[in-house]
């Protein structure tokens, strides 16, 4: 039997190793194009860009008080967004951006 990935299996049964690695990268070309367009810009990036890491932060000293993290956290738990989809409502909280925030200045 082949890999199992969560107590299924990763291919049907009966595919040999060649097939499984097949149907693995089977896809839509749009999908492999963006993935290899982004790849060469990580790339492009690496090679051309890495110089330029040691030129100083656009803020020196990034600072976050604990209230503004606090009240960042509040606000998002408070204004929430609520969405309707056809007969399903969805309620969305925003904290992700005081942690964004206070992962990035605190």
């Amino acid at each position: 039997m082949g890999p199992v990935i969560a107590r299924r299996p990763l291919a049907p049964p009966g595919l040999a190793s060649s097939e499984v690695l097949r149907e693995a990268f089977h896809g839509p070309w749009r999908v492999w194009a963006f993935n290899g367009a982004l790849a060469l810009a990580c790339v492009f990036v690496w090679v051309f860009d890495v110089r330029h890491f040691d030129v100083a932060p656009v803020l020196p000293h990034p600072h976050l008080a604990w209230w503004a993290l606090a009240l960042a956290f509040y606000l998002a738990e408070v204004f929430v967004v609520h969405l309707q989809f056809r007969k399903q409502a969805h309620t969305l909280s925003l904290t992700e951006i005081g942690l964004v925030l206070g992962l990035l200045l605190a």
